[in-house]
């Protein structure tokens, strides 16, 4: 089953006969470590409809005194409920009860959404290339074989000789060679053949700098908002009052300083459906088959194309060779996809400025 998406509406400016909320210091330690706001009838939402409604402020029958900070908003001052502070939540956030990790399920009254959530990103090589097929064999007799040679039956060949261009590779060719007594050949190496790989996203390569739980209750009131001011019971540990606001914001409203820009998934895009790749393989096997017909049929004498030296037995003042063959085989034959480019575009679903107060 899918989490929900974030969605937050902005709180009702404050506006009636309360013009402020005090907000104690000790008491933002205290009562803003845990805290819970309204929801609406939204889509899977965190926080939903606008603080306010209703008449009068929260805990009617006195203005309070004991007012040391002043509250978010520029707000007047109001009643605190018993020991928790109460404020006012600038427009455009409103209140929910927040823990980092895995906590428990939601605390009463913000237990009507439930939203896991995830902050800071990270791709680990999401997009990835998927094993390799090889989809044409390379060649191992295409180009030239050079040579070297010695007559002197020191078996070393330290003296240099033509380079066979083995036109028709696999095939006849004509030329005319004499061979010495002591010939080395060296192969032409590995050449063409192709592979193909399919690039796929992987979400699941993603790892998060946090993860968490946000919680809203069914409305305002329920949440301790009236006319826009908030005075919400502290919920357990480890659960804090916090102020969320849809979007990525810049700056968290103070005492509110502590920011978790959170979703409930993560989008990104990779660059291409495809992913490059290159073939890898052996040549052995080779063999340079002369012949002293012009279609490679009489007399064949076969040199091994090894790199190493080799006595030749009719070599050395023996027949004009006029024809020739070269063989060799492809081996061990893989292909690697290359690195992709790294994942882009990657977002929050949903994306959510929280803001607590530590």
């Amino acid at each position: 089953m899918g989490r929900p998406h974030l969605f937050v509406v902005a709180c009702l400016a404050f506006a009636g006969s309360i013009a402020a909320c005090g907000l104690d210091i000790s008491g933002t330690a205290n009562g803003l470590t845990d805290d819970g706001g309204g929801v609406g009838s939204g889509d899977g939402a965190i926080v939903g409809d606008a603080l306010g409604g209703g008449d009068g402020a929260i805990g009617d029958g006195g203005t309070s005194t004991d007012v040391t900070s002043p509250p978010l908003d520029g707000a007047g001052p109001c009643t605190p409920n018993g020991t928790v502070s109460c404020f006012a939540p600038p427009s455009g956030w409103t209140v929910v009860a927040y823990a980092p990790g895995a906590p428990p399920a939601c605390p009463a009254p913000f237990t009507t959404t439930q939203s896991d959530v995830e902050e800071g990103p990270t791709a680990n090589n999401a997009c990835r290339c998927d094993p390799c097929t090889v989809t044409s064999q390379p060649s191992c007799v295409t180009g030239a074989i050079s040579s070297s040679y010695d007559n002197d039956n020191t078996h070393l060949c330290l003296l240099p000789g033509v380079s066979v261009t083995n036109g028709v590779g696999g095939a006849c060719n004509m030329g005319m060679y004499n061979l010495a007594a002591d010939v080395k050949l060296t192969p032409p190496g590995v050449s063409g053949g192709g592979c193909t790989s399919t690039l796929s996203k992987h979400k699941d390569a993603f790892t998060f700098a946090g993860k968490g739980r946000a919680c809203a209750a069914a409305d305002p009131t329920a949440a301790g908002c009236k006319n826009g001011i908030c005075a919400p019971a502290k919920p357990p540990t480890p659960y804090a009052i916090c102020i969320a606001s849809s979007g990525v914001q810049t700056v968290c409203p103070t005492p509110f300083t502590v920011k978790h820009v959170v979703g409930t998934d993560v989008s990104f895009d990779c660059a291409s459906t495809q992913c490059g790749c290159t073939v890898n393989a052996q040549c052995g096997g080779g063999s340079l088959s002369f012949y002293t017909d012009n279609a490679c049929q009489d007399n064949v004498v076969a040199i091994a194309a090894d790199d190493s030296c080799h006595a030749v037995v009719t070599g050395g003042g023996g027949p004009m060779f006029r024809s020739y063959k070269y063989t060799a085989s492809p081996t061990n034959v893989t292909c690697a996809p290359v690195a992709p480019a790294p994942a882009s575009n990657v977002q929050l679903v949903g994306a959510t400025t929280i803001c607590c107060a530590q």
